[in-house]
């Protein structure tokens, strides 16, 4: 029974050996097989995080390189919107300067015409003044040779004291004013009203009202007046004092030009119409004792054509009575 049990004993040992050895291995396959899964799981971790990495930064280079292009294409589109805004503001600021010169050179070209119009006006006038002038000189001396033969005829030949007597009564009936008062040779013209009336200035210019003033003119002496009131048929300005020395001279050959101008305060001002009064007209009134008030009625032309009338009072004092 000793030696069953050594021998069984014995086999329990071996068996026990086999088994702790058997254990060690297997918890050494274990072991290494856990090692090797942990390797393995470990790489293929690295391999999806580095994988996960490169796809982050191939996103985040794609990103950028999207909004690099988006950035782009909004600063060009801004370059091309301001040359475009450039351009747009240029070609305006050209068509503006180019209307600006259109509307000036229609408007000096307009003016200039009116005054080559107006200064030919005046030259007409001037020369059939002249000529009227000239007749009238000449009508002057037939009638003073034809007056003077007929008193020369009825002149009795023997009596030089009734001879005398006949020619004062002879000069007498030609023209008593002369002999009575001195005749005028010197004083001074005054201006003291104007009035228009009848103004054709929406029928000519086409002008939905008028701010009216005049320029008058005498022997390269100009006044002119405030801007008045026109209210559809008249404008009157009176008080005024516009004085030209005036001459025997000025009285035979002077023309008073008048210049009808409407007032703009936008633009230049507009000439409307003009008219001139020949002082000639006033001579069989003057002399050098007294004052002599006169209003006269001319014609305002504009175009060529009657527009309208002016009427011009005033007073011509001769230099005796401002002596006097």
């Amino acid at each position: 029974s000793d030696v069953v049990l050594a021998a069984a004993e014995r086999e329990a040992e071996q068996k026990r050996l086999i088994g702790e050895e058997m254990v060690a291995n297997m918890l050494a396959s274990a072991e290494r097989e856990a090692v090797t899964i942990r390797t393995s799981a470990e790489k293929e971790a690295m391999e999806k995080v580095q994988a996960a990495k490169q796809d982050a930064i191939e996103m985040v280079q794609a990103a950028e390189r999207e909004a690099a292009q988006l950035l782009a294409d909004a600063e060009r589109k801004a370059a091309e919107g301001a040359e475009s805004r450039g351009m747009a503001e240029v070609e305006a600021a050209q068509i503006l300067a180019a209307a600006e010169k259109a509307s000036a050179n229609i408007r000096a070209s307009a003016e200039n015409s009116a005054q080559q119009k107006l200064a030919a006006a005046a030259q007409r006038a001037a020369e059939i003044v002249a000529e009227a002038e000239k007749r009238v000189a000449e009508s002057e001396r037939r009638l003073r040779e034809e007056i003077e033969r007929k008193t020369s005829e009825l002149q009795p030949m023997n009596d030089s004291s009734s001879q005398a007597n006949q020619s004062v009564t002879d000069e007498q009936s030609v023209d008593s004013s002369y002999v009575e008062k001195k005749p005028f040779h010197k004083g001074s013209l005054k201006i003291t009203s104007l009035r228009i009336a009848d103004v054709k200035f929406k029928e000519v210019f086409g002008m939905d009202k008028l701010d009216p003033y005049i320029v008058i003119e005498l022997n390269k002496k100009k006044f002119t007046t405030s801007v008045a009131k026109y209210d559809d048929k008249s404008a009157l300005w009176i008080d005024l004092d516009f004085e030209f020395e005036c001459t025997k001279e000025t009285v035979k050959r002077g023309v008073l030009d008048i210049q009808l101008w409407d007032k703009n305060e936008s633009y230049t001002d507009l000439i409307i119409a003009y008219s001139n009064l020949p002082l000639r007209k006033l001579s069989s009134q003057l002399n050098m004792e007294e004052d002599v008030d006169f209003s006269a009625k001319v014609v305002l032309k504009a175009q060529g054509a009657k527009c309208g009338s002016v009427v011009i009072s005033g007073i011509i004092v001769p230099e005796d009575s401002l002596i006097n």
